[in-house]
């Protein structure tokens, strides 16, 4: 049985989320977070309650 990837449309996807993409990153810099220090910190806390 041959499983068949679906392929992406890389720049469309990209188009879609990029309002989205860019304003996280400008909300990130705003704050200082260079890294995106609360995000990282709010999704490890989220994967060490989900084990």
């Amino acid at each position: 049985m041959a499983y068949r990837v679906p392929s992406v449309n890389y720049p469309e996807h990209c188009r879609r989320m990029w309002d989205d993409a860019m304003g996280s990153i400008a909300a990130a810099l705003s704050r200082g977070d260079l890294i995106f220090r609360e995000q990282l910190k709010r999704f490890e806390e989220n994967v060490a309650f989900s084990q």
